[in-house]
């Protein structure tokens, strides 16, 4: 892949990002980048497939400690540990957790004792921030991830795959902007409607 000179400048920047901080340093040694990892899944009966970002030794030998580091490049406004939160949610970072712990643990027989999100700035200057996903998490995610895998199977099964609405719903304001409107709507009103926009 051809790389633009701005790309390039990006990817330079990250790497040595990368490099400077200690947690990161460690966290992404000893180990090996882009494993593809497939089992099938018991359960719902369909075969599943994850390639988790950097698979430590310690995950494929059994070593007390397995941190699996899972990359993350991220708007500046999700790399604060609120926006990452947030984006946790947002994204389901936490089923993906759940999902690859599952995987690594049934082709490698030891699950991963810690979750790293390593969440980079794409933007200069590039922060990086090591956040550990608490284990409470990512057995809510596991829970949500058994229930995806079932809907997948039900669908495979079916060849019925639904999307946003099957029929028609309504759909309008949320509750939010109907108060707003019901409040401030009226003529006289209008440059305190305006001023609660800004």
């Amino acid at each position: 892949t051809v790389l633009t000179h701005k790309e390039y400048e990006t990817v330079r920047g990250v790497a040595d990002a990368i490099g400077m901080d200690a947690t990161a340093r460690v966290a992404m040694s000893a180990g090996r980048s882009e494993v593809t990892i497939a089992w099938k899944d018991e359960e719902a009966g369909v075969w599943c497939r994850c390639r988790p970002d950097w698979l430590p030794d310690s995950v494929v030998n059994g070593g007390d400690v397995r941190a699996v580091t899972d990359l993350k490049f991220m708007a500046p406004d999700n790399c604060s540990p609120q926006g990452f939160a947030n984006a946790i949610r947002k994204f389901g970072y936490h089923m993906s957790a759940g999902f690859y712990s599952t995987g690594i643990e049934k082709v490698f027989g030891y699950a991963p004792t810690h979750w790293l999100h390593l969440v980079i700035e794409k933007a200069p200057p590039f922060t990086v921030s090591p956040y550990v996903l608490p284990a409470a998490d990512i057995e809510r995610g596991k829970a949500q991830m058994r229930i995806a895998l079932r809907k997948f199977a039900d669908c495979l099964a079916a060849d019925k795959w639904p999307g946003y609405a099957d029929g028609p719903i309504d759909v309008g304001l949320g509750s939010f902007d109907r108060r707003l409107i019901d409040q401030f709507g009226s003529r006289q009103d209008e440059a305190l409607f305006n001023s609660a926009q800004d």
